[in-house]
């Protein structure tokens, strides 16, 4: 999807910003930030152990992942990635690095298959530590996002100028976007100008050099403020 922000179309663009742009030039600066509590519980079956473990993981969204995994009282022997939801075993799809006594990590470079992304999209992947006294795993944490929200949000700064618009419109006025787009595709922010008496402002979806449909309107929240509207999110 290309999507534009316009503030009154004869005057403002938003640049030529497009989903892909937005998700490559963010990179995993964009990524779900998760922090997994693992323990003997969560284990199948549940292992009684006082050991436990505490992962720090980050899944953007081109699918690749990164983050560690710090333990207490295991001796662990390897640590993995694995795909299934809570209450059952699943496959290994990524193998940690042990990068001291306590610490694994996800190996550079790392990333998710579209179905493996969909499966941490629904909670069904996990983090395991194995042990000599539990090789199919001592401690194990649930990877989710679901309390995320927005605070996983892609934040995008945009400067908005007659330049940008097709054909392009010869004025001093200005604006500057701060926008959100989370992982759910709801998309939160707001437009302040200088110099225009606006009329309307929305999110167009077009490519660069291109003029779009309009796809959201947003509201004129003061004299140089137009803000996207609460519960506004983008389809597929």
């Amino acid at each position: 999807m290309n999507i534009i922000l316009n503030k009154t179309r004869s005057v403002f663009y938003m640049g030529s910003l497009t989903v892909g742009v937005l998700i490559g030039g963010i990179g995993l600066a964009s990524a779900d930030a998760m922090t997994t509590t693992l323990s003997g519980n969560e284990e199948v079956p549940a292992v009684s152990t006082s050991a436990s473990g505490v992962g720090k993981t980050e899944v953007a969204l081109d699918r690749s992942i990164r983050g560690s995994i710090t333990t207490t009282g295991i001796d662990g022997t390897a640590a993995h990635v694995h795909e299934a939801p809570a209450g059952k075993n699943g496959p290994v799809i990524i193998t940690l690095k042990k990068a001291s006594e306590n610490v694994w990590e996800i190996p550079s470079g790392a990333s998710l298959s579209e179905a493996q992304y969909a499966n941490y999209k629904a909670g069904d992947l996990y983090l395991n530590v194995h042990s000599k006294a539990n090789s199919d795993g001592e401690i194990r944490g649930q990877l989710s996002n679901l309390n995320d929200g927005l605070a996983s949000a892609a934040a995008i700064t945009t400067t908005l100028s007659g330049d940008e618009e097709v054909p392009a419109v010869s004025t001093s006025a200005s604006g500057v976007g701060k926008t959100e787009v989370a992982l759910d595709r709801s998309i939160r922010g707001s437009i302040t100008t200088t110099g225009i008496d606006g009329t309307a402002a929305h999110v167009h979806e077009a490519p660069s050099g291109k003029n779009g449909p309009p796809i959201i309107t947003l509201k004129k929240t003061s004299a140089n403020v137009w803000e996207i509207p609460s519960g506004a999110s983008l389809t597929e």
